[in-house]
């Protein structure tokens, strides 16, 4: 039997998703504003940050000040964005013994709420870049643990994913961040903001641009597979 192939013309045209993303947790998920939707392509950004909140509160400490539930309520996020641990560093302070000792429970206790409170929803967790300055007896070096006590609570959750943004901002463990990209010792400015969000894995895990649909990419990988058939048919 003979096969000829005389041509094949196939266009696919998808339409992206677009991202709908919810910014929750501390002052730098709220002076965030809507930054991230200018920073990533086709988003747009709920921001229901808190300053001066802790992971304790959004754990369930203060359901008045930061409630994950309400926080998730009523609109369909795509994504979420996650901030917290900061002020429970910094509210005993990293110089006395002990004062950090409360922080790894309280972490566990906010990613419980935030799983809780929007199952299935991919949710991105930064950590912090270094300081740019000491901040309540707080260097570098006590933010790299943080982030390590943050990334420690977001493996427990299959739904988040930890993006250590230590050395993001020019700082590291041992050396303090740029303060070109810092409004103050501990927050970001705009241009710092910038550059964390188009970092690729953040690019990347909020679909800025667009990401094709699940649907989308069943059907090309269809078309593919008729098209191997196909062209193995001709002799």
């Amino acid at each position: 039997m003979y096969y000829e192939l005389i041509g094949v013309g196939v266009t696919i045209i998808t339409t992206a998703a677009a991202s709908n993303i919810l910014i929750v947790g501390d002052s730098w998920a709220e002076l965030a504003e809507d930054f991230l939707q200018e920073d990533c392509e086709g988003s747009s950004v709920t921001n229901r940050g808190s300053s001066g909140s802790t992971a304790a509160e959004w754990g369930g400490e203060d359901d008045e000040c930061c409630s994950a539930a309400d926080a998730f309520e009523e609109d369909s996020f795509s994504h979420a964005w996650i901030s917290v641990g900061g002020n429970d560093m910094l509210r005993p302070g990293c110089d006395a013994d002990g004062a950090q000792a409360a922080v790894p429970g309280a972490l566990e206790s906010a990613m419980r709420a935030f799983a809780d409170a929007g199952p299935g929803v991919p949710k991105l967790v930064l950590g912090y870049s270094a300081v740019a300055a000491d901040e309540e007896g707080c260097g570098p070096a006590d933010v790299a643990r943080l982030n390590a006590q943050i990334e420690a609570a977001a493996a427990a959750y299959d739904d988040v994913t930890f993006v250590d943004v230590l050395e993001t901002l020019g700082g590291s463990a041992t050396e303090y961040s740029s303060e070109r990209y810092y409004d103050d010792a501990i927050h970001p400015n705009r241009d710092g903001y910038e550059v964390l969000f188009k970092l690729p894995e953040v690019q990347a895990f909020f679909c800025c641009g667009g990401c094709a649909s699940d649907g989308a990419s069943a059907l090309r990988a269809s078309l593919a597979a008729v098209l191997v058939l196909a062209l193995a048919l001709v002799v």
